[in-house]
């Protein structure tokens, strides 16, 4: 039989670190257009500097949470003043919110997608994590509960972790906690690096696309179209875009 009144206490302070500043980072998409908006309209590059600093500002938001529900908890239980349990508490938030920073800041997304994407691991930790219900899930299926840091947590809370299914060694837990709390983050980079290559290859082909365009072929058909004033004034423009840095418009 487990222990109501630790996972109760633990349960409601963890959701309420949660939900807390859910409006906050949702809230992170309008901030990022308008620093845009406002970097464009001033033609200045401080862009990477505002998402550095407004990235530092919501971890600090999320540490001193952490704080908030470590007292909470002392205050309600006895058992969980570890400073074990209080480095779960924050990575478990963090689990929550590094996707809705990564999201909300780091890309073009609207508020809509930020939101349903942002808010996927918290929706997943409810039903894979087996948190809700220790040692219990689908076979197979409950082999993802690796994933989630809550499931660490729960391993090092007393009254709870003798019926944790699978927990790993002491010694290990807490390295596995942070990993987990990072996955969401590492996903968002991996889809920034496909991104960033799909990007790349683009810019190549339509590099190469342009280049085709001044072939011997294409000079020929130039000139019986427009004449050699007409292709002269289009070599010398060309050339005047690549000199300044200028991309060359396509028709």
């Amino acid at each position: 039989m487990l222990s109501d009144r630790p996972t109760s206490s633990v349960s409601y302070t963890s959701f309420n670190s949660c939900l807390f500043p859910q409006p906050y980072l949702l809230a992170l998409t309008e901030w990022r257009n308008a620093m845009e908006e406002e970097a464009e309209a001033l033609m200045h590059s401080s862009k990477a500097l505002n998402r550095a600093l407004k990235t530092c500002l919501t971890i600090m938001l999320v540490f001193l949470l952490s704080w908030a529900e470590y007292g909470v908890v002392q205050a309600t239980i006895d058992g969980l003043d570890s400073i074990e349990q209080w480095v779960a508490m924050f990575f478990d938030s963090a689990s929550m919110t590094f996707p809705l920073i990564c999201l909300g800041i780091y890309t073009k997304l609207g508020f809509q997608q930020v939101e349903i994407l942002g808010t996927m691991p918290f929706l997943l930790m409810i039903f894979l994590s087996t948190t809700f219900s220790p040692g219990s899930g689908v076979e197979g299926l409950k082999e993802l509960r690796y994933l989630f840091s809550r499931f660490y947590w729960w391993c090092i809370v007393p009254g709870v972790q003798d019926d944790m299914e699978g927990c790993p060694d002491d010694d290990l837990n807490t390295l596995y906690m942070i990993l987990a709390s990072l996955v969401g983050v590492f996903v968002f980079l991996v889809w920034q690096f496909i991104g960033a290559i799909r990007s790349k290859k683009a810019d190549v082909a339509q590099a190469k696309l342009r280049e085709s365009m001044f072939d011997e072929e294409f000079h020929q058909l130039q000139v019986s179209l427009y004449g050699e004033k007409a292709l002269k004034r289009l070599n010398h423009m060309t050339s005047s875009m690549h000199s300044t840095g200028t991309p060359v418009m396509e028709a």
